[in-house]
């Protein structure tokens, strides 16, 4: 069984119950700070990220991120890994009323650029973001980071599915969602 959307709704599904607000602001501290410490010495981008970053703000395309994660570790990944630079755009959970894989954090990812979402190519690395994808009216790349290619490309408008960005460039996601759409 897969546990997404939003942190408190996902904390009410597994212990069943719906907690004070006091109790979620503690539960997410502690696992906040959790995460940051037991991540940091394994920050890193995922192999070609960065040439496909500087290709596609050269060839100036718009970029952004739509997460369901919050604004403190988004933040912690951005500066961590000195990205920040190449999002016109950044939508975190508590930008949207309802998490993936409702479209809502695409939509309005789309809307922060001024790109139609028909216009806009998404990389997913989960089941919820590929549905939230479709379900906005966008193609999408699922990444096998998380799931295996066989999973993840029987999704709707999936249009290619990749284990990092080193064997793509932005010129070729872009022609490749040309053809199919």
């Amino acid at each position: 069984h897969v546990a997404y959307g939003k942190n408190e709704e996902v904390l009410e599904r597994v212990f069943l119950k719906k907690h004070t607000d006091e109790e979620l602001e503690k539960l997410f501290k502690i696992k906040e700070v959790k995460y940051r410490t037991l991540y940091t010495p394994h920050l890193r981008l995922i192999p070609g990220l960065l040439p496909f970053l500087t290709k596609a703000k050269a060839m100036g395309i718009p970029m952004a991120i739509g997460t369901g994660a919050g604004i403190r570790n988004l933040n912690f990944v951005l500066d961590g890994t000195e990205i920040r630079h190449f999002f016109g755009g950044i939508v975190v959970a508590d930008d949207v009323r309802y998490g993936k894989p409702h479209p809502e954090t695409f939509l309005k990812a789309a809307q922060l650029l001024g790109v139609s979402p028909a216009n806009c190519i998404v990389f997913e690395d989960v089941q919820s973001g590929l549905e939230a994808a479709h379900r906005a009216g966008m193609q999408s790349v699922a990444l096998t980071t998380t799931y295996s290619k066989a999973f993840l490309s029987g999704f709707p408008s999936v249009i290619e599915v990749v284990s990092d960005y080193e064997s793509i460039s932005p010129s070729e996601i872009l022609e490749k969602s040309q053809r199919i759409s």
